[in-house]
């Protein structure tokens, strides 16, 4: 199984191609709910989905959250899928062999899905390892006048005593797409001002069928992402805090994976593109002497021990909790530290060994303080993320 994504040719200027960057198919007709779960998964809006979109194919366009330069997870969709006149055996041959989840969207009460069927057939024979989410959406459209359900209506799709206006639909694409899918989610995500309740029936329990589809690496950057959802989205006007933030996540996934991880050299690369980022954010580039000035911050080993040093007094847990915690809190430290820098070398003071050190103690205490804090590393149950790989 891969444990990550490959995100660029791996030199110093790009982020290793071994990056923890989930591509997620949204496999579905237009209409059938494909924005509402990004949406729903990111906390973007429509119009943030709709802007961020850029073209993949001719018939195919992508949405990087939070942006296309510091991307945590990736979803491609062909939004001509099931519509007359669009091919799409090329795209279903390219998707097919790039994506590592697919979620496949059909709204409840729809009975025209001849053309999904045949695509869906055509991507699950194609690998039949992949995983398949099947999401049937929209669940107010089989209750009209209905503008209030029960929170746990959805949390078991097998139940007799679901209303008989949900029940039927809902078999009825269970059977209609039996063998192409791994596991099953009904949801129905809608706008506040639609004035549904709850807005999000049935998204914590699709949030998690995603996460358990996905390999250890890539559900770490996915839960820490959405424990990082308002700081990303509020530091989306200050780009500097966004590579941080993104670069810290990425560390932690790859730190979740279980080998020696010390020496992982993924964890470092990430460091590096990061310093190279901000170091270019200030109009800067780094050189071999430029690095020789931050030993404490570019250290390796030396650093990587100063983030974990406390660690086993804050999580109470050991193994990958430790390595991923630690791992985020090296890169978020390493990057506070350069912003630091750069600024004061741009003032004109370049800064000592020793407040370099100071500095980078510092904002490792707080990157220990901010993990703690946003509770990242556990899963929704309070548990330790990680998991199986």
């Amino acid at each position: 199984m891969r444990f990550f994504k490959k995100h660029g040719s791996g030199s110093q200027h790009e982020l290793p191609v071994q990056s923890p960057v989930p591509l997620i198919w949204m496999l579905g007709k237009t209409g059938s709910g494909k924005t509402s779960i990004i949406r729903y998964i990111t906390g973007s809006d429509d119009a943030e989905i709709g802007s961020g979109y850029r073209p993949e194919t001719k018939h195919s366009r992508e949405y990087c959250f939070p942006d296309d330069e510091d991307t945590l997870v990736r979803f491609l969709d062909t939004p001509g899928l099931g519509e007359a006149g669009y091919d799409a055996t090329g795209d279903l041959q390219s998707f097919g062999r790039k994506s590592d989840l697919i979620i496949l969207t059909v709204r409840l009460t729809d009975q025209s899905t001849e053309s999904l069927l045949r695509s869906v057939q055509t991507v699950r024979k194609s690998n039949p390892q992949r995983p398949v989410v099947l999401v049937i959406t929209a669940i107010h459209d089989a209750c009209p006048g209905t503008t209030e359900f029960d929170p746990h209506l959805l949390d078991d799709l097998g139940k007799d005593t679901l209303p008989e206006p949900i029940r039927r639909p809902l078999r009825a694409q269970l059977d209609r797409f039996a063998g192409l899918y791994d596991h099953a989610v009904a949801v129905d995500l809608t706008r506040p001002e639609d004035g549904f309740e709850p807005a999000d029936l049935g998204g914590d329990r699709l949030f998690e069928v995603i996460m358990d589809s996905m390999p250890a690496a890539m559900r770490l950057t996915m839960t820490t992402m959405r424990r990082l959802q308002s700081d990303l989205h509020e530091a989306s006007s200050n780009t500097t805090e966004v590579m941080i933030l993104t670069h810290a996540t990425l560390a932690a996934g790859a730190a979740a994976v279980p080998v020696a991880w010390i020496d992982m050299p993924v964890v470092l690369g990430i460091q590096t593109h990061l310093a190279h980022r901000i170091a270019r954010r200030h109009g800067q580039t780094l050189t071999p002497g430029t690095v020789a000035q931050l030993p404490a911050v570019l250290g390796g080993r030396v650093a990587i021990r100063m983030a974990l040093k406390g660690f086993t007094k804050l999580i109470p847990v050991v193994g990958s909790a430790i390595n991923s915690a630690a791992a985020f809190c090296l890169i978020y430290a390493s990057g506070k530290v350069l912003d630091w820098y750069f600024l004061q070398v741009a003032s004109g003071q370049v800064p000592s060994q020793d407040e370099i050190a100071e500095v980078y103690q510092q904002q490792i205490d707080a990157a220990r303080n901010y993990w703690k804090s946003r509770r990242l590393g556990e899963s929704s149950s309070g548990s330790s993320a990680g998991g199986r790989e």
